[in-house]
């Protein structure tokens, strides 16, 4: 390949190929949240389960002192 075919070659390339290569690509933020949110969802429901689960057991068999 000589010089002037490498300069035919990187004078055909599209100007929308060059914009597209300039902007860095943003990470998927609604995936990211989405995610997060689940996750929230997800810790919050365990702590209230449990939550539930001791102060039934509090009710149900409580500890005598004696």
């Amino acid at each position: 390949m000589t010089v002037s075919d490498l300069l035919d070659s990187i004078g055909n390339v599209e100007t929308e190929l060059l914009e597209k290569a300039e902007r860095p690509e943003k990470p998927h933020r609604k995936i990211i949240l989405m995610i997060g949110s689940l996750a929230a969802c997800a810790a919050l429901a365990v702590t209230g389960i449990a939550i539930a689960q001791n102060s039934r057991n509090m009710w149900l068999f409580p500890k005598i002192r004696g």
